[in-house]
């Protein structure tokens, strides 16, 4: 199935770096390992990173540290990843819901907002609630389909900072791959 590019707004080129931002179940981690692939390109997932340097996963983080504890560790994540050459970003669903962050990376890559419905994304994360914590307390479908309503309400106007919109559900990543090489092409 062929993609289609919403192009948000202008990016600065040639392109070495790619940020996905989305909700969580999106599949930036599994498009962003796809994506890197194509492009020959490394690929880096600023939640893995942040659970590697803790040794703790962002449930036990949120729960032991909170949520301001764990943005700051995106932010020192993300200033490592800026640094770095022909990769791929896939970041967590809140990281460009902070300005200073998604300031950081319109500045430094080309942003990717892989959007999905509720219902897809709940379809996907329905099997997997206790590892994230802004979904605690979702004990049946329809309280999760709520709660994923109300996070992307309040993440989208972030979200649509970013250059481009895709569609995750029509997400061809061989096409995605053609249209970042156009970019990236010195």
């Amino acid at each position: 199935m062929d993609i289609s590019i919403i192009k948000i707004q202008d990016h600065k080129s040639p392109v070495t770096i790619v940020f996905l931002w989305g909700m969580m179940g999106v599949g930036k981690s599994k498009t962003g390992k796809r994506l890197a692939q194509k492009l020959g390109w490394k690929f880096v997932d600023t939640d893995a990173l942040i659970e590697k340097q803790t040794e703790r996963n962002v449930a036990q983080i949120f729960s032991e540290n909170g949520e301001a504890y764990f943005r700051q560790l995106e932010e020192e994540v993300l200033l490592d990843a800026v640094r770095l050459q022909h990769v791929v970003v896939a970041t967590g669903g809140g990281m460009p819901c902070d300005r200073n962050l998604a300031s950081i990376m319109l500045n430094a890559g080309l942003c990717i907002w892989l959007e999905a419905e509720p219902k897809f994304l709940a379809s996907r994360l329905s099997k997997g609630i206790e590892t994230r914590p802004l979904l605690s307390g979702c004990k049946t479908e329809t309280s999760l389909i709520v709660r994923l309503s109300e996070l992307i309400e309040f993440r989208n106007p972030f979200y649509s900072e970013a250059n481009w919109r895709v569609q995750a559900m029509d997400l061809n990543v061989s096409n995605l791959a053609q249209a970042v090489k156009q970019l990236s092409v010195r």
